[in-house]
């Protein structure tokens, strides 16, 4: 086992303390990394994330930051000082199985004040690629701030998100997900105790050092949007009740028309019947 302060460039700060039992062999980088076969325990003590694991890289997941008005407005959080205080830890649990070069990780929970999150999946090692599940809860304190990714997290909206609109309900579905399909049971408790907080699943596929893995970041809620049915039933009915006015104003308008024009021709009429009548007389 060993004790010490470790500081993993782009990556993390902490404390290390870890067990493995490991057997190995090969003559090259590559074959000793294929050979590795048995499990490694680690636990790192009390630090801060400085690559991947932080808050801001875990919130500009591709289906976030595809949307401009969400990536305005995460693109606008990494200088609030709440942000910064979310990537710190207390601690990071991890239990790892190595065999052919790849590592299959049972978990590694990181538990926060203000953060925690349970990670699984597999890490391939020499191409450094990971495909990774995170289930993880933030205190509300931060959702607070993250504008209207973090308005969409409530699980009752009260009315349209006035920057999305009539599209908020859209967007909502593809940024939460069903909590009762997720082990949510893993998650660990933040560790200052708050029982108000917000769950997510973070889903990561690709390369270990890119952003750009963070495939997708969405809220574990059910929102119940009956609110925001309501309100477009009534904006559709105002839109109906609207549209039969304008008919009834353009039938009014129609018939005061044809009216002018039968009052129109029915003086034309007249006054060639008086013409007519004139040149009879004269005639004679």
């Amino acid at each position: 086992q060993s004790y010490k302060e470790i500081f993993v460039k782009e990556s993390l700060t902490g404390l290390l303390d870890f067990g493995t039992k490991l057997t190995m062999h090969g003559v090259t980088d590559k074959e000793i990394i294929q050979s590795m076969a048995g499990n490694i325990d680690f636990k790192i003590g009390e630090g801060r994330f400085v690559g991947i694991g932080r808050l801001e890289n875990l919130v500009s997941a591709q289906n976030v930051s595809s949307n401009s008005i969400l990536k305005s407005a995460i693109s606008a959080i990494s200088s609030l000082q709440i942000i910064q205080e979310a990537d710190k830890y207390k601690s990071i649990d991890g239990n790892l199985t190595l065999a052919k070069g790849s590592a299959n990780i049972s978990k590694i929970t990181v538990v926060g004040p203000l953060m925690a999150y349970h990670v699984s999946g597999k890490y391939n090692i020499l191409p450094n690629t990971a495909d990774l599940l995170i289930l993880g809860r933030l205190d509300s304190k931060v959702v607070s701030v993250l504008g209207p990714l973090g308005e969409l997290s409530a699980d009752k909206l009260l009315a349209y998100i006035p920057k999305f609109g009539s599209a908020t309900s859209n967007i909502l579905g593809q940024l939460t997900a069903n909590p009762a399909k997720e082990n949510t049971s893993v998650i660990p408790a933040l560790s200052s105790g708050s029982e108000s907080y917000k769950d997510f699943k973070v889903e990561f596929v690709g390369s270990a050092a890119s952003a750009s893995s963070v495939r997708s970041f969405k809220w574990l809620s059910v929102c119940d949007t009956s609110e925001i049915d309501i309100k477009q039933e009534l904006k559709d009915a105002q839109e109906a009740v609207k549209n039969t006015v304008q008919s009834f104003k353009d039938v009014f308008n129609q018939a005061k028309s044809d009216a002018s024009a039968v009052k129109q021709n029915s003086k034309q009429s007249a006054e060639n019947l008086k013409n007519l009548f004139m040149k009879g007389v004269l005639g004679q």
